[in-house]
């Protein structure tokens, strides 16, 4: 009955060691999957090129799939189409392609309410002119052209976007 009993313990020694050595093992192999991530170190305005100046790379303890991210080298071929915060993670829907940019002026009758890094709507109205308009011709309401443009710079009466 002796011998029994020490039998038991040693299988039951042995399994208990098997499996606390298969947890710290999981949990090592869980801990050590890192991913390398984007993040801005300071805060930047939409527009604001993705160089190295702007961000720098830090490993995340997670999985790839764990959540959205870009992959893309800051090269400056890229700007940001949102205002960042220090410490956000650059995603892919964050960055636009500078070549996609098109910078134009927007006329503002009085003093802009706008700042630096504001997002605006721009509307256009077609206005009927020339000689063959009358005083019957009806005007159509303004027409949303553009949303959430970032504000780049404020000038007097006009907004750089």
């Amino acid at each position: 009955m002796n011998r029994r009993r020490q039998l038991a313990v040693a299988f039951f020694s042995g399994v208990i060691i098997i499996v606390l050595a298969a947890i710290v093992y999981v949990a090592n192999v869980n801990a050590s999957q890192t991913v390398d991530v984007w993040v801005v170190q300071a805060d930047v305005h939409a527009g604001t090129k993705f160089d190295a100046t702007t961000v720098a790379i830090v490993p995340i303890k997670a999985e790839p799939q764990d959540f959205a991210y870009s992959e893309d080298q800051p090269d400056g071929s890229q700007t940001f189409g949102v205002n960042m915060e220090r410490g956000d993670i650059v995603r892919k829907n964050d960055l636009v392609k500078t070549s996609d940019l098109v910078p134009f002026n927007v006329g503002v009758k009085g003093t802009p309410a706008v700042a630096t890094g504001d997002f605006i709507d721009v509307y256009a109205q077609v206005v009927p002119g020339g000689s063959q308009a009358s005083t019957a011709t009806v005007v159509p309401p303004p027409t949303r052209i553009a949303h959430a443009v970032p504000v780049q710079a404020v000038a007097g009466g006009a907004a750089l976007t």
